[in-house]
C-alpha cells in the first residue's frame, strides 16, 4: 500500500512540475506575447505609495493604502466639528424617581434587579445633577 502511494505521488510530482513551469511562463507574457507590467492593479500608478494622498476634479480627497492585495484608494472621511446635540452629554443609565424636599431618589434598573437610593441635594455628582435636570424638564 505505501509503495503504490508513494509511486502515485511520485507520478503525480513530475507530470505537475512541467505544466506549471509552462504556466508560469505563459502568465508573465501577456495577451499579445509581451511580457505583463508589474505594479499595482485597479489604476494605481506605479508611482503611487501607501500614505500618498491626491484630490480628484470633485474636490474629494483620496489615500492610497497598502491592504493584503496591494494597494487600494481609500476616501479620505475629515472629522466634522461636532454639532451641540452630539456635544451635550447622554443622559445616565438610571433615573430619579421622586424629589421629597432636600432629598432625590434614584433607580437603576439592571437585567436582574433594580437598585434605588436617596441622596441629598448638596450631595449629587455631576450624572446625578443630569438626572434631576433631565427629570425636572419632563416634568413641566
Amino acid at each position: 500500500m505505501k509503495t503504490i502511494f508513494a509511486a502515485f505521488v511520485l507520478t503525480a510530482w513530475l507530470s505537475g512540475a512541467p505544466a506549471a513551469a509552462q504556466g508560469d511562463k505563459a502568465r508573465e507574457k501577456g495577451a499579445a506575447g509581451k511580457p505583463a507590467a508589474a505594479g499595482p492593479k485597479s489604476g494605481a500608478p506605479a508611482a503611487k505609495k501607501p500614505g500618498m494622498r491626491e484630490t480628484d476634479a470633485e474636490g474629494r480627497t483620496w489615500v492610497w493604502r497598502e491592504t493584503p492585495f496591494g494597494l487600494a484608494k481609500v476616501e479620505e472621511k475629515r472629522a466634522e466639528s461636532p454639532s451641540a446635540a452630539v456635544q451635550s452629554k447622554p443622559a445616565p443609565g438610571f433615573r430619579v424617581v421622586e424629589v421629597r424636599g432636600d432629598e432625590v431618589r434614584f433607580e437603576r434598573r439592571s437585567p436582574f434587579t433594580q437598585s434605588t437610593w436617596t441622596k441629598r441635594m448638596s450631595e449629587l455628582n455631576e450624572d446625578e445633577k443630569r438626572a434631576l435636570e433631565i427629570w425636572k424638564e419632563s416634568v413641566k
